[in-house]
């Protein structure tokens, strides 16, 4: 199995620990998240897919995700990266910077409830990527970029259903990142399922697809692997664990595996952290 990362800063599919689309908060009612999130790779996929070897890379990030109910039907969600780790392994590029950390771009965004019908609910979503660093990524600096030097919009629907008496869910969304600075846009499609176990311990599975449409000329310079290359296409699925050890407290762990990739990292993604709501 091809195995990547979905590294696109601006995605909460990928770096926030639960999704769970759909449904917002209750008004003053929030969950808070802090989490540790590691990729090696010494591997990725070009742009036919392929597999290419090279001398590695090391992503570490710690991120802060948040959502907050400004009303019973308009919840606040960030996601903050405060501090990121890159590391270059390799030898191959003598002029290349190895190293760079950090913070990473700040994602902000919300969450509106249009409708409810029953056990199901219909929400749509806005979703703002603030670039924090350099837009001079893959330029003559040759510095390894910790975040993606554009401002983003992503605007989504969502639906999120129920399936009480039994403790599960399922729910899933159709997105468009509308892009800058030479990106393409994307279409994002999402679904999740979850099931509790004894009141305690959530078990959840995301399946998630990206495509490109192939509307930008963003190019990548010199001798780096493409973290933020354009035309980042993957068909991936993740795993979640959340087990509520204390009242409102828990702690969490995630695994993202891919199926098929392009313009992008090829290693598993694992986190784990602690949240409270």
């Amino acid at each position: 199995m091809k195995q990547i990362k979905m590294i696109l800063a601006v995605f909460v599919i990928s770096i926030s620990l639960i999704n769970g689309e759909g449904w917002t908060k209750k008004a003053g009612s929030g969950y808070y998240a802090i989490d540790y999130r590691f990729l090696s790779s010494t591997k990725y996929h070009d742009s036919s897919g392929d597999n290419i070897e090279f001398g590695g890379i090391k992503d570490l990030a710690f991120n802060l995700y948040s959502e907050y109910g400004l009303t019973d039907e308009l919840t606040l969600k960030l996601n903050f990266p405060f501090y990121k780790i890159l590391n270059r392994e390799d030898d191959e590029c003598s002029d290349c910077q190895k190293d760079n950390s950090g913070i990473g771009d700040l994602d902000i965004g919300l969450r509106y409830k249009l409708k409810s019908f029953g056990k199901t609910t219909l929400a749509t979503s806005l979703l703002l990527g603030i670039p924090i660093n350099s837009d001079d990524i893959y330029g003559e600096s040759n510095k390894l970029a910790l975040g993606d030097g554009e401002f983003n919009q992503v605007l989504g629907i969502e639906v999120g259903h129920s399936m009480y008496p039994l403790p599960s869910y399922i729910s899933g969304s159709i997105k468009f990142n509308n892009r800058n600075e030479g990106y393409s846009d994307q279409i994002m499609l999402g679904i999740e399922g979850g099931y509790k176990f004894h009141k305690k311990l959530l078990v959840n599975l995301r399946f998630s697809y990206l495509k490109s449409l192939k509307n930008g000329d963003k190019e990548i310079f010199n001798d780096i692997v493409p973290v933020h290359a354009n035309n980042q296409e993957f068909t991936s699925i993740k795993i979640g664990g959340f087990y509520n050890f204390y009242k409102n407290f828990g702690i969490a762990s995630t695994a993202v595996f891919g199926l098929s990739a392009k313009n992008i990292l090829s290693a598993p993604v694992y986190s784990i952290g602690f949240y409270i709501r």
